[in-house]
């Protein structure tokens, strides 16, 4: 099956301001020069050669751009993706050509185009119980409550109701928009928690919070359907699913009956083995794939599809190395045309990049990840100091917004 991904447009807000002074000079070829750079590169992977040379030689008869990529694995010789590269006017005249291909290229033809309207999508409207999230004008902080003893930052510090509830107090009057709120570590290597003593670990915070008139939306971070209707009965908003609704079969029933928000993130495996299975021939490429299966599921699920927000999972079944290629990448997700939300908080990968202490990885490495996910184009990002990631996406949000 054929992976559709756009993997890089000019940066046409900035182009639109300039052209902007074109227009109140009355030049009348602004159109043309606006189509001009309205371009996209497609990447266009695992196609059959024959569909492979079909596109390409549409694409070059529509005046377009379009060359073979070596494949990325050297074992897979055989499985070379076309980049096309071409205004959004002569792809819509390439789909509808491509379509009168025959079926198997009326799909690709259906999959580009809905890559490249997804991509455009900047700014989502999520509405969760507690209030609706505007995604896409500002970047938003998600602040990280562990509830456990294990987890790989800051397990045990949060080790009673009190503690807890007077971080999550905290997190919300430093400018979290949201808080997460977890009860198990999922942390490379880490061994399943019974549903049960989760429970015992979120319920009662969620709970208290909820008494309190909690001013941010709570999303439960769980893998586990009895969790997640637990403590969406007691006030929260959102799950945050780091399975993707692969762990538990009854997950996407309990979102879809509770018609609230899910993060569907990017994983393989479990906890315990997912670095097992840190093997990719096309990462991006498999990643997008595999996060489409995740909408899909959700789809089946009975969920709606704009309560979707997608996660990459920087250093889930990803090396150090590949969590970098992620973030690098990140645009690319647009290509979902939903919500990115990343957590790149205090990660392992940081020490790839200088960070080699836990401190240093918690301060300025954080702080810098945090900026280039804003600027690569997250809607969230999810973070344990709330007060520094504030701090970061003013400034940051603010040059984006070219104030």
């Amino acid at each position: 099956m054929a992976i559709i991904r756009v993997i890089d447009q000019y940066n046409f807000p900035l182009l639109l301001r300039e052209l902007g002074r074109a227009l109140r000079g009355g030049d009348t070829n602004i159109a043309a020069v606006v189509d001009r750079a309205n371009t996209f590169v497609l990447c266009i992977s695992l196609m059959p050669p024959s569909d492979r040379l079909a596109i390409m030689e549409l694409s070059r008869r529509k005046g377009m751009e379009a060359v073979l990529a070596r494949p990325r694995d050297p074992a897979h010789t055989e499985d070379y993706d076309v980049l096309a590269m071409g205004t959004f006017a002569q792809y819509l005249a390439l789909i509808e050509e491509v379509k009168e291909l025959g079926p198997g290229m009326l799909r690709i033809g259906s999959e580009m185009k809905r890559a490249i309207f997804d991509y455009r999508e900047r700014v989502f409207q999520v509405d969760a119980p507690a209030g609706t999230l505007v995604l896409g004008r500002d970047t938003l902080v998600m602040g990280i409550l562990n509830l456990t003893p294990d987890s790989f930052s800051d397990g045990g510090k949060y080790d009673t109701k009190k503690k807890a509830v007077d971080r999550a107090m905290q997190i919300a009057e430093e400018g979290a928009s949201l808080l997460d709120l977890g009860g198990e570590s999922t942390r490379p290597g880490a061994e399943p928690l019974p549903p049960e003593e989760e429970v015992k670990r979120v319920l009662p915070v969620v709970e208290a919070l909820f008494k309190k008139e909690y001013p941010i939306p709570i999303s439960i971070d769980t893998r586990n359907a009895s969790t997640a209707e637990k403590c969406l009965a007691a006030g929260a908003s959102i799950v945050n699913d780091v399975s993707g609704l692969r762990h538990d079969p009854e997950m996407g029933g309990v979102v879809a009956r509770a018609a609230v928000p899910v993060i569907l993130m990017h994983s393989r495996g479990t906890p315990k083995d997912m670095q097992e299975h840190a093997t990719y021939n096309d990462l991006m490429g498999e990643l997008v794939g595999e996060l489409r299966g995740r909408m899909q599921a959700a789809k089946e699920a009975g969920i709606d599809a704009s309560n979707v927000l997608l996660d990459p999972g920087l250093g889930f079944a990803k090396t150090a190395e590949q969590s970098i290629e992620v973030l690098r990448s990140l645009a690319e997700l647009r290509t979902l045309g939903r919500p990115v939300v990343v957590g790149p908080s205090r990660k392992s990968f940081l020490s790839k990049l200088g960070a080699s202490t836990p401190e240093e990885r918690a301060g300025l490495a954080t702080a810098a990840a945090v900026a280039a996910c804003s600027y690569a184009g997250a809607h969230i990002v999810r973070v344990h100091d709330v007060r520094q990631a504030v701090q970061v996406l003013r400034v940051v949000d603010g040059i984006r917004r070219l104030v």
